[in-house]
C-alpha cells in the first residue's frame, strides 16, 4: 500500500536480476551494482553506466548533485502519500572527486587555519 523507491548504488549483484526493480522497488534511479564509479562527472563513463542519468545529464553535472536532485523530485511526486524511500550515494567511495567550487571554498578555509 505504499510507493518504493531506490536512488544510487546497489553493492547485491552485477547481475541485473538482483537489482532494485526485481526486489520489490518500483522506481529506481541511478542504479549500479558497485561503489566506485571511475568520475563523479557527467557522463559517468565505462562499466558504470547510469543509462537513465547519461540520457538526460549535463556536462559538468556532479553525480553527488544529480542524485539528490532526483530524491527531491521523488518527494514531490509523492508528496501526500506512504512511502519508501532509499537513497545510496556514491561519495563515500573512490575516486573522491568534488565540485570545483567546493573544493576552492575548502581549500581557501584550509589556508586560514593556524
Amino acid at each position: 500500500g505504499y510507493a518504493t523507491a531506490h536512488v544510487g548504488k546497489w553493492h547485491l549483484s552485477e547481475d541485473t536480476t538482483y537489482y532494485p526493480q526485481h526486489q520489490g522497488f518500483e522506481r529506481t534511479v541511478g542504479v549500479a551494482p558497485a561503489g566506485s564509479p571511475p568520475g563523479f562527472f557527467y557522463p559517468y563513463k565505462s562499466y558504470f553506466t547510469l543509462e537513465d542519468l547519461r540520457k538526460t545529464g549535463r556536462p559538468g553535472e556532479y553525480l553527488t548533485d544529480r542524485l539528490t536532485d532526483e530524491t527531491l523530485r521523488i518527494l514531490d511526486d509523492w508528496k501526500g502519500r506512504t512511502f519508501f524511500l532509499n537513497v545510496a550515494h556514491y561519495a563515500p567511495h573512490i575516486p573522491l572527486q568534488a565540485r570545483p567550487d567546493l573544493l576552492a571554498k575548502y581549500e581557501a578555509k584550509a589556508q586560514t587555519v593556524p
